[in-house]
Formats: structure tokens, C-alpha cells, sequence
């Protein structure tokens, strides 16, 4: 091989692996060159003139001697080698448009800009007049492709003779260090233009780029009916494949990820022990005044003798003090995976519980105004003194919040529900009161218990008694209430967790409360006065 044949033969290599693997579309160039040279005589004549006119400027005598300074000819032959380089490159550009366009002519495809389409504005209703003018519009789409292919194979064929003709005349000197220079520079010029080559892709046919997973295809925003906007799926839908027109929606149970290609399983949301923080916050306190009731019950029944632990019915005393022992541990109800027992105990459990220490604190009310009017000379009161009224007390109230909730669970009992709607991606696991009218029945009554117990225990505040508890009663019923007009609005305007959330502070908050206010100073007697714990020191008290 002569000067210039290996760039030449890196190039043609590259050109093939540039064609997408087509080691065929050169010769086919040439058979299509020599196919058009035999239509058009004119042109393979005037090809030909021009070749000897180019091969006439060079001089061989000049550029090609051996023995003689090549200093006097030196602008000829870096003009040679000069056009040499630019045939090279233009070669490799040449068949690249030779390439794209047979491509499209086997393909039996038209280029977008000589395609033509009905727009909306045209009010051609016509179908058949439609179809045969696309039809001729398109033909002569393909047949002007077909004329530019041509024209593009004829300069390839010149361009490739007029490298056979340079090639031939620098075979002499191609061991010169003027000819190794060029084909190491012409080498790496020829390796960048494929590598940029490489780097193209034959057209695509169409007017928009395929719609990824996770998109759909909108239509309507280009007058061609072809054409189409992708847009990504509205929540909760997917598309898993390209070009999808319309979006999955997926089952109640999984959720879209970030791409929207595929559907995953939804996070699972409860007030968990192990995974929520304020789970062990709760728990931790309801424990601790659990066992602070517990102590205070056993000091209780150790100073049980004491006038102060007397005073004012104890039993209620020891009652009051379990119950609110029991509205800590009913704490536990709301923690944790909800079920349908758990659903069905927990209001029920606590609005029993509550009703039998807020009747207690009311038998402790009516006492105090007992008491008081039993002590005027013949006073009808002192058949009531004794323990057979507050056992009544006791008895009908928690009843009737009983037969309240046997009814709302014989009707409509409470029960696990998963919630798909409220938060995007999670599920919530939360119980489902089953019957409103009996949720809000066993708050309402509670409330009512908790209003009377009140009313009277201010009323009868500022009596005079050996140790009165109304005041102390007054304050923890007030507090109490408080605690639970709060809790209803909190209640209803959150979802979830935090809804159960809520619930447990309102138990854990009132449960403290009469706690504190009833039982707080009476502790502080027996551990820190116990002066006072005798009967002179309350009827010394009384007197003040």
C-alpha cells in the first residue's frame, strides 16, 4: 500500500463500525455511484474532466523527485497533502449522509421536513382527498430523497478517485519523514472525526422523543396528530412501560415510587412500642403514677385508723384510688397494634372506669352536704348519714355507663379499620368506633357525672366539716373538665396516631389530676404533719 493508505484504511474501518454495523453500505455507495454514472453519461464525463484538471495542477516533477531540493516546491506539495487531508475528512462526512440516507430509503421512511399532515385548521373533512394527497406529498418526499441520495453518491465517488489518484502519486516517497509526519497528524484527525461520527444516531421518524416509565402520552398540544407531550402520571398511578397513553392506578395496599414505573407496599402507621418515642413516654408514665397510686393506697390501709384517713368515708377512698390505678393501666389499651378486642375495650374500659371514680368523688360531694345538714336539731338529713347512700351512689352510676356501653357494643361494636386515604404512601391501622352516637353517649355521660360532681362540690366548698374534702374536689373536677373540653376539638382534628396520641394524654392528664388534688394533701398530713392527724388537730382545724 502506497503514502496515505493506512489513515485511509483506519478510516474506512471506522466508517463501518460508525454505520451501525453495516459493512455492506459502502459497496452498496458504489454500486449506486456506478448505477447513477450509467444514467447520467454527462456526469461521469464531467467527473472525469475534473479529475485530470486536478492531476494536471499538481507537479509530478516537482513533488515527486527524489535527487533534486524539494525547497522550490515546497508550497506545491504542502498543498497537496493539505487537500489530501481535507478529501479524507470530507469523505467520512460525505458517506455518513450516503449512510443516513439509504437508511431512510430502506426503512421506506421520509424526512419530518418533507413529510406532510392534515392540521385542524385546513377543514379538510374529506378522507379520501386526505389520503390521496398525503399519498402524493409523501411519494414525492421519497423521490426527492432519492435524488439527494444520488447526488451525494456521485461527490462520494469523486471523492474517493480523487484520493486513488494523491495516493498513487505520493507511492514514490512514501518513506520520506514529510509523508510520516502527515500520516501520524492525518491518523489522529481521521480518529477524532470517527469518534464523533460514532457518537451520532441515524434520525428517529418521529415528532416527539418516547414518553419514559412513569410518563404518559398527552395529545392536543401540536396541530399534528402524530405528536404528543409527556407528562408524569398523577398520584397515585404508574405506567411500567414506554409510550403508555394511560397511567395504572395501584391497589389500595402499595404506592408509587419517586419514578412512578412500579408500585410498592405502603408504610404501616400505629402507635407502635418499639418504633415511636412517645409510645415509651407513655407507657413510662403511666407506670410510674400507677405505682404512686399503689403507694398511696398502701399508706392508706396502714394509716386506715387515722382520723384523716376516716374522714369522709374511706371505702370511697380505697375505690377512688383503684380506679385511678386501673385508668393508668387502660393506658396499655391504646398502645400497640389495634385489634378488634382492643378496639372494642378501649373506650369502654376507660369510660367505666372513669364514671366509677367521678361517682365516687360525687358520693364524697353529697356526703360533705350531708353532713352539714344532718347536725341541725331535728333535721330530717340524719337518716341518710351512713354508708347506705353512697353505696347507692356507687352503685347506679357506673351502672347506667354500663348498660351504655352493652348497648353500643350489641348494636355497633367498635372495631380495627385501616385508613388508605388520609396520608399519602401510608396506611393507618386505627379502630373504628363502630356506633359515633355511642362514643360521644359514654363521653356525654362522663361529662355530665363530672359537671354535677362539680357543681356540688363548689356548693358545698366553704362548709364547715373536720376535714373538708370539697374544696380539694372542686379544684380536681375542674381540672378534670378542663382536660376534656380540650381533648375534643385536639380530637377530631387530628388522624392517625396522634388521635390515639391525644386520648392517652386526656386519661393520663385527668387520671393525674384527681390524683394530685384529692389524694396530695392528705399525704402530706400523714408523712409531714402528723400533728394534725388526730382528732384534736381537725377539730382545731375546724374551728379556724
Amino acid at each position: 500500500m502506497g503514502c496515505g493508505t493506512q489513515p485511509m484504511a483506519s478510516s474506512q474501518q471506522n466508517l463501518q463500525a460508525s454505520g451501525h454495523q453495516d459493512p455492506q453500505a459502502m459497496a452498496n455507495s458504489q454500486q449506486n455511484l456506478q448505477a447513477s454514472w450509467q444514467q447520467d453519461p454527462q456526469a461521469m464525463t464531467s467527473s472525469q474532466q475534473n479529475l485530470q484538471a486536478s492531476s494536471q495542477q499538481m507537479d509530478p516533477e516537482c513533488v515527486f523527485s527524489s535527487n533534486r531540493e524539494m525547497a522550490d516546491c515546497e508550497e506545491d506539495f504542502s498543498g497537496t497533502l493539505k487537500t489530501f487531508s481535507n478529501l479524507l475528512e470530507k469523505q467520512i462526512k460525505v458517506w455518513w449522509d450516503v449512510f443516513t440516507f439509504e437508511h431512510y430509503q430502506k426503512e421506506n421512511l421520509i424526512f419530518r421536513s418533507l413529510r406532510w399532515e392534515v392540521s385542524p385548521q385546513d377543514g379538510l373533512n374529506d378522507q379520501k382527498y386526505v389520503d390521496e394527497w398525503r399519498e402524493f406529498f409523501n411519494k414525492a418526499g421519497r423521490d426527492l430523497q432519492s435524488l439527494v441520495l444520488s447526488r451525494k453518491q456521485i461527490k462520494l465517488g469523486l471523492i474517493n478517485e480523487k484520493i486513488r489518484i494523491i495516493q498513487e502519486k505520493l507511492e514514490p516517497i512514501k518513506d520520506s519523514n514529510q509523508i510520516k509526519e502527515f500520516n501520524s497528524n492525518i491518523k489522529k484527525k481521521l480518529e477524532k472525526i470517527d469518534r464523533e461520527t460514532q457518537k451520532k444516531k441515524v434520525p428517529v421518524s418521529r415528532c416527539s422523543r418516547p414518553c419514559l416509565p412513569g410518563n404518559r402520552k398527552k395529545f392536543g398540544t401540536s396541530i399534528h396528530k402524530c405528536c404528543y407531550e409527556c407528562i408524569p402520571c398523577p398520584e397515585g398511578e404508574i405506567s411500567n412501560i414506554s409510550d403508555c397513553e394511560n397511567c395504572m392506578k395501584c391497589p389500595d395496599d402499595v404506592w408509587p415510587n419517586e419514578k412512578k414505573d412500579r408500585c410498592v407496599l405502603k408504610l404501616v402507621e400505629f402507635l407502635s412500642y418499639t418504633d415511636d418515642t412517645i409510645s415509651a413516654v407513655f407507657s413510662s408514665i403511666s407506670i410510674l403514677f400507677c405505682l404512686l397510686a399503689c403507694l398511696i393506697l398502701g399508706m392508706f390501709v396502714h394509716y386506715q385508723d387515722t382520723p384523716i384517713v376516716k374522714a369522709n368515708n374511706r371505702n370511697l377512698s380505697y375505690l377512688l384510688l383503684v380506679s385511678i390505678m386501673l385508668s393508668f393501666l387502660c393506658v396499655f389499651l391504646f398502645l400497640g397494634h389495634p385489634v378488634d378486642v382492643t378496639c372494642m375495650l378501649r373506650v369502654t374500659s376507660f369510660g367505666v372506669i372513669f364514671s366509677v371514680a367521678v361517682s365516687s368523688l360525687l358520693a364524697k360531694s353529697i356526703m360533705v352536704c350531708v353532713a352539714f345538714k344532718a347536725t341541725k336539731p331535728g333535721s330530717s338529713w340524719k337518716k341518710w348519714m351512713g354508708a347506705r347512700l353512697p353505696n347507692s351512689i356507687m352503685s347506679v352510676c357506673p351502672l347506667v355507663q354500663v348498660i351504655i356501653c352493652a348497648t353500643w357494643l350489641s348494636i355497633s361494636p367498635p372495631f380495627q379499620d385501616q385508613d388508605f386515604y388520609s396520608y399519602l404512601g401510608k396506611i393507618i391501622i386505627q379502630c373504628n368506633e363502630g356506633s359515633v352516637i355511642g362514643f360521644y353517649s359514654v363521653l356525654g355521660y362522663m361529662g355530665l357525672l363530672a359537671a354535677v360532681s362539680f357543681i356540688i362540690a363548689f356548693l358545698a366548698r366553704t362548709l364547715p366539716d373536720s376535714f373538708n374534702e370539697a374544696k380539694y374536689i372542686t379544684f380536681s373536677m375542674l381540672v378534670f373538665c378542663s382536660v376534656w373540653i380540650a381533648m375534643i376539638p385536639a380530637y377530631l382534628s387530628t388522624k392517625g396516631k396522634y388521635m390515639v396520641a391525644v386520648e392517652i394524654f386526656a386519661i393520663m392528664a385527668s387520671s393525674a389530676g384527681l390524683l394530685v388534688c384529692i389524694f396530695l394533701p392528705k399525704c402530706y398530713i400523714i408523712l409531714f404533719r402528723p400533728d394534725l392527724n388526730t382528732k384534736t388537730g381537725l377539730l382545731g382545724n375546724r374551728t379556724k
